[in-house]
């Protein structure tokens, strides 16, 4: 888990992407009209994800999967049109 600008961010892995939580100030921050983008390094290769907003506080990205030795920046854009930036580690990752 992250904090940026009072905000934390926890990235969950799934079976075929990631759920990016939000929280505000321990309270589940709404995540209605958030868009965003998930970059992901793994040694010299990179790709990235759109994130989109699901369910009450959640952002998600589907289609990478993710590893353990990676890099996760996540780059979040609010309804004001306001960026936060910020690298994150991922929970229940797979190496296999």
């Amino acid at each position: 888990m992250q904090v940026a600008n009072d905000t934390c961010f926890e990235l969950l892995a799934g079976a075929d992407g990631a759920t990016l939580c939000l929280q505000d100030h321990g309270m589940p921050m709404a995540s209605a009209g958030l868009t965003g983008e998930l970059t992901v390094l793994v040694g010299s290769e990179k790709s990235a994800a759109e994130l989109k907003a699901v369910g009450a506080n959640k952002l998600c990205f589907q289609g990478n999967k993710l590893y353990s030795d990676s890099t996760f920046i996540a780059f979040v854009i609010g309804v004001s049109g306001k960026a936060i930036a910020v690298h994150l580690t991922v929970k229940g990752y797979s190496d296999e």
